[in-house]
């Protein structure tokens, strides 16, 4: 049984530079390989540099290529979310897609993971085959004030500001797989609802992200990666709203993995 995931975390934006997404792409792969007990997980990893759109296209590519249904496919991405002007105005009401940030990141499409683009590369993994998608991004269309925090919305350019009035957070929706089948073969779990924010903070000697450090927290106690993610993202929640923080996760499963966790549910 093959298991591989595919790990990015990119601080280094040009503008509105990030300082623990390297950070929490580590300790996902620290988690994985050792106390999630996967130390045959084929990690491939893209810091900052090596996360320019290309590279990450051709590790989804990796990450599906001839996956079966038994698989454990992971990918992972944190740093800046943000929209850009769609080229489906027919499709999309409000005039944007939501993007994830590759390395670069200028609002052209050599720079910018749509949400349809992220689609077509999971689409071609088999029926019964699923990959788990976590995304410590926001896409708010703003940053927000705090000493400790900063949020991983990318502030847009005054021209795509008019065009895009309001923010969302990618996936949520599901916009690129219609809702239909190839919905089923993702498990979302995202840093913050629609229209949301994903927050830095600092932890002990370093900064990460909230969510990410939350989730992990949740998966390492006894028995988490059987847990049903719907009660690991309360309980992911519960921990940030306890931490004073105005982030709200979520997660999508297909309707027949309700009550499923990690192991036996999404990972067979």
């Amino acid at each position: 049984m093959s298991k591989r995931a595919l790990l990015v975390g990119i601080d280094r934006y040009a503008h509105e530079p990030l300082q623990g997404c390297v950070q929490d792409m580590y300790a996902v792969q620290d988690f994985l390989i050792g106390e999630g007990g996967f130390a045959d997980y084929q990690c491939l990893t893209l810091p900052n540099e090596y996360a320019h759109k290309g590279a990450i296209m051709q590790g989804l590519d990796w990450l599906v290529e001839n996956a079966e249904p038994s698989e454990h496919l992971l990918f992972y991405f944190s740093g800046h979310g943000s929209q850009i002007v769609t080229l489906d105005a027919d499709e999309e009401i409000d005039g944007r897609d939501e993007v994830l940030c590759a390395h670069g990141f200028d609002e052209s499409d050599r720079t910018a993971i749509r949400d349809k683009e992220l689609a077509r590369a999971l689409e071609r993994l088999p029926e019964g085959a699923r990959v788990l998608c976590i995304l410590d991004v926001c896409h708010a269309g703003g940053m927000a004030r705090g000493e400790h925090r900063a949020s991983k919305a990318f502030p847009l350019s005054d021209h795509a500001r008019r065009l895009n009035a309001r923010g969302a957070a990618l996936g949520i929706q599901l916009r690129g797989f219609g809702g239909g089948g190839h919905a089923r073969r993702l498990v979302l779990l995202a840093g913050c609802e629609e229209r949301g924010s994903s927050y830095e903070i600092r932890l002990r000697d370093k900064r990460g992200g909230a969510f990410t450090d939350a989730l992990l927290r949740e998966l390492r106690r006894p028995g988490g990666l059987t847990k049903d993610l719907r009660a690991v993202i309360d309980a992911v929640r519960a921990y940030l709203d306890a931490a004073g923080l105005n982030q709200v996760p979520s997660c999508h499963l297909p309707d027949e993995l309700h009550g499923a966790g990690i192991l036996g549910g999404v990972w067979r």
